[in-house]
């Protein structure tokens, strides 16, 4: 309904064009996801290799879920009943897991439940900036200053599980 209303056509003109929800929710996205997994993956390996780049990764993230909003939101919020019902928590699963391997450089036996709380916190953050209705500008600001915060929080982690860095 949204996005016949958004396209200005009724709901029957837009099951003329698309048989189901389904191939129409695949169009929208169409490579999106794809895209995004590869270059999630090149970040994070970057990043778990040199940490200094997490700044313009997360610039480059931003960038990337700004410029394909719609198909972002669909992915993380609106997949269900479609081929790729459960991508968010693909993804968030991803994420904690890459997020494990960065803990695991500098803590010895970090906690599991802590990984995957910071890395649910890190997501439903991207999606809530992604989301605001604030301008573009106000997102990027607000995504470098939830990395400031992860980074310090990350350094005080550290600090108190006996880490090193």
């Amino acid at each position: 309904r949204n996005i016949a209303s958004g396209a200005g056509v009724t709901i029957g003109a837009l099951y003329y064009f698309y048989d189901s929800k389904e191939e129409l929710f695949l169009e929208l996205i169409r490579g999106k996801a794809e895209q995004f997994e590869r270059l999630f993956e090149e970040w994070s390996e970057a990043e778990l290799k040199e940490p200094s780049v997490a700044a313009s990764n997360e610039h480059a993230m931003m960038d990337f879920f700004l410029n394909n909003k719609e198909a972002f939101i669909l992915l993380a919020e609106k997949a269900e009943g479609t081929s790729y019902e459960g991508y968010a928590e693909r993804y968030l699963e991803r994420f904690t897991d890459i997020s494990r391997r960065f803990f695991r450089k500098y803590i010895e036996e970090p906690d599991e439940d802590l990984i995957e709380l910071i890395a649910r916190v890190r997501f439903n953050g991207i999606v809530k900036i992604v989301k605001s209705d604030v301008s573009d500008e106000k997102k990027y600001q607000l995504s470098e200053w939830f990395g400031e915060y992860s980074e310090a929080g990350f350094e005080k982690l550290i600090q108190i599980c006996g880490g090193s860095r």
